[in-house]
Parts: structure tokens; sequence; C-alpha cells
């Protein structure tokens, strides 16, 4: 459990500290415009094109809604859904290897996932 604990620290620690760094702008515009629409109360695909499905839109807006409008609120959410994966993986890797080599197997997970692509 200790283990678990401190694994789980250390990887929403290090994906937060790398959240505003390594990440390539190109999608950003668009995913922000989808959610500022959906908070005037637009809908995606009947109001405006959306790329993305819409689910993505609906969740971009209630992290403008929480964190004000800012390329960073999505990737606070992004951050939340990363928060509860970590354990996730850490009972799959203990599930298939000791708890102590579970731990550096759910941070390698997690350092080559969202750190390389922080996009939300």
């Amino acid at each position: 459990m200790l283990l678990g604990i401190l694994t789980w620290a250390i990887c929403v620690g290090y994906v937060f500290l790398t959240l505003d760094r390594h990440w390539v702008a190109d999608d950003e515009g668009l995913l922000a415009q989808t959610a500022e629409r959906v908070l005037l109360g637009e809908l995606p695909h009947r109001d405006f094109a959306d790329v993305y499905t819409g689910g993505q839109s609906y969740l971009h807006a209630a992290a403008f809604r929480i964190w004000g409008a800012s390329l960073l609120a999505p990737r606070y959410m992004l951050l939340a859904f990363v928060a509860a994966w970590v354990p996730a993986v850490f009972y799959a890797a203990m599930r298939l290897a000791a708890p102590v080599a579970a731990v550096p197997l759910t941070i390698l997970a997690v350092a080559w996932s969202v750190p390389n692509y922080a996009a939300a």
C-alpha cells in the first residue's frame, strides 16, 4: 500500500511538472475554441464542425469552468485522469511482477506517456 501511494505521488508529481512543457500547439486553438463554444451553449456537430467526437469538447468545457479559460485548464483535467490511471497501471504491474518491480514499471509507463506529449 505504501509503495502504491509513493509511486502515485512520484508519477503525478512528475506529470504535473511537465504539463506546460514539450507540447506542440497545433491542436490547442481548436480544442480551446470547441470548449468555449460548448460553454456558450452550442452543440458539437450540430452548431459547429468538431473534428473529434464531441465528448472531448464537453470535457474541456468543464475544465474551463473549473480552472478558467486557459490552455492549461484542459491539461489539468488530463492530470486528473492521469491521477486516476496511475493506480490502475500499478495494479496491473503488480499482477505481472513483484511489488518492488511494479514501482519502476509504473514510473516507466507514466514517463513514456503524457510527459512526451501533454496535449489534452
